[in-house]
């Protein structure tokens, strides 16, 4: 207990050896130095998985109350509660954040890296979903063209005109492109996927790395298995969601 950040790695330790009771036990301790929102929410965790399901929830919710005109503690606590997976109440919580227009964006901006971080396609689109249902962010171009870019990794069907005039419209920006490339290879067009991403092709190290799995799926299917292999080789696997590591495997098959 001498520091928070200490106090942060007793729990991380005792999460990852299932001492939930005694867990719960320290963070009820007067005096402990977590922030007093992170130490409810922490509470809240390890009471449902010792057991006390009803009581995490209420404490939960008793947490969400108490900080609902703070900002930052409730960003704070919707982060975490992504974190241990409590879907429902963290799209609960998200709802009235991105009802905000003023702060919506910066809300997206904080959890989404929360997601890929749990690299799943399938939430991170569900997350765009409630995003996309609200009017200040509905018709936000870098919010549709990742809503069509995990609509292909997922493997469902969408508009290949509509990503294309998107792209006519900025044929610059980057993402805009790569989502267009995918789209393409998804629809048969391989060389013209690849002639696209080659034009002006930037640095690979200025690529993400989902744009990099894209351009190596454009080498794979035209035939360029070594140099598909060499930007995949380029690509940090755990920055990408599983889905995407699936998507990228048949290409290099």
């Amino acid at each position: 207990m001498s520091s928070a950040a200490t106090m942060r790695s007793w729990i991380d330790a005792a999460a990852a050896l299932g001492h939930w009771e005694e867990m719960a036990k320290v963070l009820a301790t007067p005096g402990n130095p977590l922030p007093a929102h992170m130490a409810m929410i922490y509470n809240a965790r390890a009471l449902k998985m010792s057991g006390h399901q009803p009581e995490g929830d209420a404490l939960y919710r008793a947490a969400l109350e108490k900080y609902k005109d703070k900002y930052e503690e409730t960003l704070a606590i919707l982060e975490y509660l992504q974190r241990s997976g409590e879907h429902g109440l963290c799209d609960e919580t998200l709802k009235p954040l991105l009802a905000r227009p003023e702060s919506a964006l910066e809300t997206l901006s904080r959890l989404i890296p929360v997601v890929q971080d749990q690299r799943d396609s399938v939430r991170l689109r569900q997350i765009l979903a409630l995003a996309q249902a609200e009017p200040s962010l509905a018709q936000n171009t870098a919010i549709l063209n990742d809503v069509d870019y995990l609509e292909l990794v997922l493997g469902r069907q969408i508009d290949l005109k509509k990503i294309e005039a998107r792209f006519e419209v900025s044929p610059e920006d980057m993402p805009t492109r790569f989502t267009y490339a995918l789209a393409l290879l998804k629809d048969g067009k391989k060389s013209q996927a690849l002639s696209l991403l080659m034009k002006d092709l930037v640095p690979l190290g200025q690529l993400t790395p989902s744009q990099l799995a894209i351009l190596s799926q454009a080498l794979a299917l035209n035939g360029k298995k070594q140099d598909a292999i060499a930007v995949g080789s380029l690509i940090p696997a755990a920055r990408l969601s599983a889905q995407e590591i699936e998507m990228l495997a048949k290409s290099l098959q």
